[in-house]
């Protein structure tokens, strides 16, 4: 049961990390082909999407690190 807790941090983090990271790929292109098109609105608004499907994205590693972390401990006594 020790183990088993960072192990689903672990696979929680991946996951949540995976799901960020595939979500940024549209909006990330949208971002691109509306600064191509000089479309200010439509910038800004994939601009703060890219923001924040990138901060979960990091936010995501570190719960998969802490869970890593948790599990590298040495066992308590």
């Amino acid at each position: 049961m020790k183990r088993f807790i960072p192990r689903l941090v672990v696979v929680y983090g991946a996951s949540l990390s995976v799901l960020f990271g595939v979500a940024l790929f549209p909006d990330y292109a949208a971002l691109i082909n509306a600064v191509e098109q000089r479309q200010e609105q439509v910038e800004l608004r994939h601009r703060i999407n890219v923001f924040a499907e990138g901060t979960w994205f990091l936010l995501a590693n570190l719960i998969a690190v802490g869970g890593l972390i948790i599990g590298a401990r040495p066992p308590e006594r």
